[in-house]
């Protein structure tokens, strides 16, 4: 048996079905024009030349005449492009027909850069439509002849459609000037991922004054290995309007029979989570995130009662929280550079940062405080947290990744060997 020989065979088909992979999440076909004029329709004429309307795939560096020599595209410097000359009518710049999967969010992407302004000085205004709809702004290209490539991005939920048809427009319409470059067009699923609390939580009680546990929720959470950490009760009720109790009361038998969380709006599946329904506490939700992945974006829903500071993997992501915020309305919906307060007894609703998140395991913590004690000296209950978050998640595959379950590892080279086997292995004496 030859084994250099087998082991380059191995290592060849590795690469071959890496690079199958990478692109697989491309759903546009010839989206960086390497193939040259296909894949595409448009209602420009082939063969870029001064008049409005016309187009042609170019190589980096040749010579188009008109227009000179041919800049660096966006893929590799020295690959494809498309570059136009700008219509002056509303025509067809490229369009894609893509079958999608319904109820899927699907992230698009283009580059774009300003070949000539003419004696205008006319950038060009591209607009980009998904059946028959706009999806994000208008992208103007920059004020600048053979101009940087720029990026444009929008997210786009398929809904019921079956098909995506793409269409790319130009709607500035000059005759002067008004030409413009495109490359590496994209149309990715997003991978979005649900995580409420209804996930298993841990929960640590929080003691002291009112000031005291202001003092601890705003310093941090605390030590996510601590042995202080315990089971959390959750509990489905979604009644939480329901009126307030005091757990000094005898009539209350069982804190934990009671509503956990009071608030105007309930979040669908996700239940509400307690320490004991009387006491502050800190409340711990761990999740993963697939090796490999990129979040785009995240939104966390929330209602507290009475009072949270939230932390990402131990980086606070809503407002600290004083005494006096817990005395009035204002303090109850005040927002810190447009980030509310995470206050009851209105649901709120944040922009989580992407940066903050990881790959492999994420810790979400809330430090959570219950009613400040009335005039009477008793404190009003109950107390606790409901989540959900949504996460953008782009998810390509991993190299090697044979298995797809987000890391490589010894089943990937199982995975191998069952598929390709017999096409990459040669016996030898």
């Amino acid at each position: 048996m030859n084994i250099r020989q087998d082991i380059v065979l191995i290592a060849v088909c590795f690469i071959v079905v890496f690079v199958s992979n990478l692109h697989a999440s491309n759903l546009i076909l010839n989206g960086d024009f390497s193939a040259g004029n296909t894949g595409f329709s448009t209602g420009y004429s082939l063969g870029l030349s001064h008049t409005s309307g016309t187009y042609g795939i170019f190589t980096a560096g040749v010579n188009t005449g008109f227009f000179g020599i041919v800049p660096n595209d966006h893929t590799t410097d020295d690959g494809e492009m498309f570059l136009a000359n700008g219509a002056n009518s509303n025509t067809l710049i490229w369009g894609q027909d893509v079958a999608v999967q319904q109820d899927t969010v699907y992230n698009f992407s283009m580059w774009a850069m300003t070949l000539a302004m003419g004696n205008g000085g006319n950038n060009s205004d591209l607009e980009v439509m998904i059946n028959g709809l706009p999806i994000g702004p208008i992208l103007g290209t920059p004020f600048q002849n053979r101009s940087p490539w720029i990026n444009f991005t929008a997210i786009w939920d398929s809904g019921s459609s079956t098909i995506a048809q793409i269409r790319i427009f130009e709607s500035s319409l000059e005759s002067s000037g008004n030409d413009f470059g495109l490359d590496d067009i994209s149309l990715s699923a997003i991978l979005l991922t649900h995580i409420t609390s209804s996930n298993s939580a841990q929960a640590m009680p929080i003691g002291g004054s009112l000031s005291e546990q202001i003092e601890k929720v705003n310093f941090g959470p605390p030590a996510y290995n601590s042995d202080e950490w315990e089971v959390a009760h959750s509990f489905s009720y979604d009644n939480h309007m329901a009126s307030s109790f005091e757990c000094s009361d005898p009539d209350v038998s069982d804190p934990l029979n009671e509503p956990h969380v009071s608030a105007n709006e309930f979040i669908d599946d996700a239940f509400e989570v307690t320490y004991d329904n009387c006491s502050s506490a800190f409340y711990k939700f761990t999740f993963n995130i697939q090796n490999c992945s990129e979040v785009l974006g995240a939104e966390l829903k929330v209602n507290v009662d009475d009072m949270a500071v939230a932390y990402l993997n131990g980086h606070r992501i809503s407002p600290k929280i004083s005494a006096e915020d817990f005395t009035s309305e204002a303090g109850r919906e005040r927002t810190e550079n447009g980030v509310p307060i995470l206050a009851w007894p209105n649901m709120d609703t944040l922009n989580v940062n992407p940066d903050l998140f990881v790959q492999g395991a994420n810790v979400l913590v809330f430090g959570v405080i219950g009613d400040a004690i009335n005039e009477y000296g008793n404190q009003l209950e109950p107390t606790g947290v409901e989540f959900a978050m949504a996460i953008d998640i782009k998810n390509p595959p991993c190299k090697g990744d044979l298995d797809e379950d987000g890391d490589v590892d010894g089943n990937d080279l199982l995975e191998f060997t069952n598929v390709f086997g017999k096409e990459c292995t040669t016996t030898s004496e």
